[in-house]
């Protein structure tokens, strides 16, 4: 939570120090022998490995959910050109708020056109491209071994999405444009995001459906599934994947917190590939052997960039 005051006809942002927007408090709190009374190793370890079977799990339901309403209603997104905006700060927010009501539109089009193993491994992209970003804007050096290993990256899902040769379709489009987005978003804090961007993206989202004429699409609530519309399943399915869309959420920021960066790297990689699995066990997708090879060497080289990512992290906070 912040809060803003005036200095001399300017805003100020500071921190509101009754506020914690680190999970660290919470860690620092769950310490033996904190305070009377506290909770034991044995009982840290265990919400530690809760949290993370629980954002396990509902990673794994948001995805499944989803799809399977993709495969029961075929939902359409519009597309929206970019506005040109006037200069300053305020110009650098509305790219934002565009960025954030634009990102879940892309996500879904790509889950939408793409199977949901494509789907999945086109997210592992994100990291190669927040890390190229950091360089290009000199926030951050390229070490050789986080080169190899982000090559690795990019190498794998080439390999495994790439088979005879490139050919341009509308779910590769919409997939790098998800990997665009989300990436972009990468470099905000979820708290910058609520507290200045998320309500006016909701509200830019609404006057999307409005202006392009996606408000017919929402006679689908009301409808039978004989006439096109979701039905009482697909209501069932619209409401779970909104809430495990906010279990999600919830229970990786708990993750995080109480977790490394590297096992919740290791988690991630678990969700892709349990997904993976799930789409051709519970949804008949076909996975060809060239997916499997490349997204493994992907999924690697990811989890070992992480590692590498972390050590140099620490190295640099030793020496400063």
């Amino acid at each position: 939570m912040r809060r803003n005051r005036e200095i001399e006809g300017e805003e100020e942002w500071e921190e509101d120090p009754a506020q914690f927007e680190s999970w660290d408090y919470l860690r620092a709190l769950c310490a033996p022998g904190s305070i009377p009374g506290s909770v034991s190793d044995h009982s840290l370890r265990i919400l530690e490995l809760m949290s993370l079977a629980f954002n396990f799990s509902a990673g794994l339901a948001i995805i499944s959910l989803n799809k399977a309403l993709f495969n029961q209603l075929c939902m359409r997104a519009g597309m929206l050109e970019r506005k040109r905006f006037t200069k300053g700060n305020l110009a650098d927010m509305l790219i934002v708020v565009l960025v954030v009501a634009l990102a879940p539109i892309a996500s879904n089009k790509s889950l939408y056109h793409n199977s949901t193993a494509t789907y999945q491994l086109f997210k592992l992209l994100q990291t190669p491209v927040v890390a190229a970003a950091e360089v290009v804007l000199g926030v951050r050096s390229m070490s050789i071994l986080r080169f190899v290993f982000l090559s690795g990256i990019v190498t794998g899902v080439g390999f495994a999405e790439i088979e005879d040769g490139l050919t341009i379709s509308w779910g590769v489009l919409w997939a790098m444009a998800a990997v665009m987005l989300s990436s972009t978003l990468k470099g905000w804090t979820p708290a910058q995001l609520l507290l200045e961007v998320m309500p006016w993206s909701a509200a830019l989202q609404l006057i999307l459906v409005a202006v392009l004429g996606e408000y017919r699409s929402l006679s689908v609530f009301v409808k039978p599934v004989e006439e096109g519309g979701l039905g009482s399943g697909g209501m069932i399915l619209f409401l779970s994947t909104g809430m495990a869309a906010f279990l999600v959420t919830w229970s990786q920021g708990i993750a995080v917190g109480t977790t490394s960066a590297l096992s919740h790297a290791l988690m991630g990689q678990a969700k892709t590939a349990g997904l993976t699995v799930l789409s051709a066990v519970l949804l008949h997708e076909r996975i060809s052997a060239r997916q499997m090879m490349g997204g493994s060497a992907a999924m690697l080289s990811l989890v070992l960039y992480s590692w590498v990512n972390v050590r140099e992290g620490k190295r640099i906070k030793h020496n400063n």
